[in-house]
Order: structure tokens, then C-alpha cells, then sequence
């Protein structure tokens, strides 16, 4: 495989990946609807703080509860189709949201949202895993740039589409557009190849206890001893501290202080959507030249700087303008971070280390969002958000002094020889 440096337009010749982000553009824009809808009903329904906290760990626990053993099964099992049950199984289940009508039914969004996030905990890793398969290592940054435009286009279409459709008709419409989404996803999956990190017969050899256990640890110690996993982890995990909170608060901090209702909320996702798009042109296409540590490191540095100016803007419009820069480096750090990983781990191992990274972040984000609820009505939303914007700044500090930059002569060794085809048995782990 050549390790020359890609853009948007060498990525988007492999079919086999383009059929994936397409089939992830998609799905995005199902799960904004689905998102936004939850967060309107619950407000509206309970008026409750600590409610969105429920909901919103509903779909993080699954990840601290069963992460480390769905890496193990997708560095086991044929990943693509782990994606295409998961997907499957998503689009029925939204549809029991349509059951909801009052507050003493709000425990099914709670419910629907645990399996969701279970059934995400293997997607979620299983995909990340399929991309080093798909395309060349040199055009990793830049395929994950573009895998990461998948969530600005869901931005752009997914938040005002749905803002409005939810005020018109209601917030049933939302589930039924996702639950469509997800079996269009489902569609274009199935179009790629096999995914398997190793061959069945060897994955049928290690389905004991012991075997799990011992996969389990041998993940766990990749991120330990890989200084730019381990220094992934520490970044994200202090990340996470702050914008946990964040994700609980934003709802209630536009509606108690500006106003904002549905279609406010689509039209500031839409603006950090474009700041996303043109974050991820620029990114995709400049992929080549850039060094992924600092890259992250600093996109995650001004997130920091732009979560705190929401949290002091007296006006809408200036927090409309904090967002777009907070959506223009979205996407550089998620590429730089999902790089990272796969280019300094072997893809034999790379289930197991992303749900390692995962869990530990996941453990992060679920003390932050649990305790967002009491220190929103304790100090006040905006302290909050300062609080939050200074995290994220000390997470790029330390992902800054701990990160080792790997080299696409690395990658090289780490990846599958042929995409589309098995991987190496034996990992090498730099």
C-alpha cells in the first residue's frame, strides 16, 4: 500500500469506503432528528435538569459497562457485520419512542437510549477499525477529515430540518426519519467487504472466558505502554471533565437565557455545521502536510476558548459566532485523534484499543454529565461553561506534552497489506 500523502479526492475513489460515509451521512442526519427530539421532549415534558442528565447517561453507561468486551468481539468477529445488526437493530428500536406521550413515560427514552448506546459501543469501534482497511495509510487523515464530514453535513441538514419538522408535526416525526436513515446506512454496508481482523477459524479458537480476559488485557496494555495512546487517553480524558457538563446544559442554558426554542436550537447547530464543513476542507485537503499531535492538541485548545465565550456572551448572535469557531475545529481534532490511533496501533488490535479508550473516556464524561445538573443550579449555567472552557484547554496541554507523533512509515507496518483483506496476525505496536 503507498503511503503518499491523500486528499478528499484520492479517499473518495475507493468505493468501498465512499459506500461507508455516505452511508454515515446519512445516518447522522437520522441521528440529529433523533437527538434533538429527545432533548425537546424531556425538557418540555419534565422541566427537569436532572432528567436530561438520565437521558444523556442512558446512552454513555453502555460504554463503561460493556466497551472493553465489545473491542474484544470486533477485533474478533466480521466487523461489517457487527455494523450492519447494530444498524439494523437501531432502526427498529427508535420507534418505540413513538410510545411516549407524558412524564411517566419518559423511563422508555431512557430505556431505548441504553440499548441504543450498547448497540453504538460495537458499531462505533467496528467502523473506526474498517477505515484503515478501506484506504491507503497515507491517506488516513485525510479519509478520517471526510469520515468526520459526516457529522458536519448531519449538522447541516439534520438540526434545522429537524427543528422545523418537530415544530410542524411533532417530535414522532424525528424517530420515524432516523429509523429510515438507519436502515439506509444499513444498505450501504452491506456493499462493502468482509471485515475480519483475524481469520474465523482462529476467532473461533479464542471464545473462552480466559481468551476474553486475556484480549481484554492485552488492549489495556497497548494504551498503557503506547505513549500516543496512553497520551490519547489522558487528553480525552480530561477533555470529557468539561464537555460532559456541556452536553447536559445546552438545552436548558439557551432556553433560560435566550429564549431559544426548536428552531433556534437547528439554526445554531446548522452555523457550527458550516464552521464544520469548512474546518473539514481545509483539514482534508492540506491532510498531508500536518502533524496530527498538535493538530488535535491545539484544535481542542480553541474548542476550549470558544465553549468559554458562549458561557459569557451577552447576545445570541456572539454565541452564534463562538459556535462556528468551535465547529471549525471540530473536525480537525477528531481526524488528528482517530488518526493517532491508527497509526500507531495494528489493526489486529484496534478494537480492543479504541474501547479502551473509550471506556476510560466514557467514566470521564459520565462524572462530568452527572454532576452537570447540580452544578448548573449550584454556580450557574455560565460558571459552567467557563469551567468547561478551561478543561478543554488544560486536555490540549497535556495531550500537547505527552502525544508521540507517529510516521507513515509506522503506519505501514500497523496496517492490513490489502484492503479488503485480512490483516497480519502478529501485531506491532509502536
Amino acid at each position: 500500500m503507498s503511503a503518499r500523502p491523500g486528499n478528499f479526492a484520492t479517499v473518495l475513489r475507493h468505493r468501498h469506503f465512499r459506500n461507508l460515509w455516505l452511508g454515515q451521512v446519512i445516518a447522522q442526519i437520522g441521528n440529529y432528528f433523533y437527538f434533538l427530539a429527545l432533548l425537546i421532549s424531556v425538557n418540555r415534558l419534565t422541566g427537569s435538569t436532572l432528567a436530561m442528565s438520565i437521558m444523556t447517561i442512558s446512552f454513555s453507561l453502555p460504554q463503561l459497562l460493556f466497551g472493553m468486551f465489545a473491542g474484544v468481539y470486533v477485533d474478533r468477529w466480521d466487523r461489517r457485520r457487527i455494523m450492519l445488526f447494530s444498524d439494523i437493530s437501531r432502526g427498529g428500536l427508535v420507534l418505540l419512542c413513538l410510545l411516549v406521550h407524558g412524564p411517566d413515560q419518559v423511563w422508555i427514552y431512557y430505556l431505548v437510549g441504553f440499548v441504543h448506546g450498547t448497540l453504538g459501543s460495537f458499531f462505533n469501534p467496528a467502523r473506526d477499525a474498517t477505515i484503515p482497511n478501506l484506504v491507503d495509510p497515507g491517506e488516513l487523515l485525510a479519509a478520517n477529515t471526510l469520515a468526520q464530514t459526516t457529522q458536519t453535513a448531519a449538522m447541516l441538514l439534520g438540526p434545522a430540518a429537524a427543528g422545523f419538522l418537530i415544530d410542524a408535526y411533532g417530535v414522532d416525526i424525528a424517530f420515524i426519519v432516523n429509523s429510515i436513515t438507519f436502515l439506509i446506512s444499513a444498505l450501504t454496508i452491506a456493499t462493502i467487504p468482509s471485515q475480519r481482523a483475524r481469520p474465523a477459524e482462529q476467532a473461533e479458537q479464542r471464545g473462552g472466558w480466559a481468551d476474553v480476559w486475556k484480549d481484554m488485557r492485552e488492549g489495556l496494555s497497548v494504551a498503557v505502554h503506547n505513549r500516543t495512546v496512553l497520551g490519547m487517553a489522558a487528553m480525552l480524558t480530561v477533555l470529557m471533565l468539561g464537555l460532559g457538563a456541556v452536553n447536559v446544559l445546552w438545552v436548558p442554558y439557551m432556553d433560560r437565557y435566550f429564549g431559544i426554542g426548536p428552531r433556534g436550537l437547528g439554526i445554531m447547530d446548522s452555523v457550527q455545521g458550516v464552521g464544520m464543513l469548512i474546518g473539514s476542507l481545509i483539514v482534508g485537503n492540506l491532510a498531508g502536510r500536518l502533524r496530527k499531535g498538535w493538530l488535535m492538541a491545539g484544535s481542542i485548545a480553541v474548542i476550549g476558548v470558544g465553549i468559554s465565550a458562549v458561557g459569557i456572551s451577552p447576545t445570541f448572535s456572539l454565541i452564534l459566532v463562538a459556535i462556528f469557531i468551535v465547529g471549525f475545529f471540530i473536525p480537525p481534532a477528531q481526524a488528528a485523534g482517530t488518526t493517532l490511533i491508527q497509526m500507531s496501533v495494528a489493526n489486529v488490535q484496534l478494537g480492543r484499543v479504541n474501547a479502551a479508550i473509550g471506556t476510560v473516556v466514557t467514566v470521564a464524561n459520565l462524572i462530568s454529565m452527572g454532576g452537570a445538573g447540580v452544578a448548573g443550579d449550584a454556580i450557574g449555567i455560565r460558571e459552567v461553561f467557563l469551567f468547561c472552557g478551561a478543561m478543554s484547554v488544560l486536555a490540549a496541554l497535556v495531550g500537547a506534552s505527552i502525544i508521540e507523533e507517529p510516521h507513515d512509515s509506522q503506519a505501514a507496518d500497523v496496517l492490513p497489506s490489502a484492503r479488503g483483506i485480512d490483516p497480519p496476525l502478529e501485531p506491532r505496536v509502536h
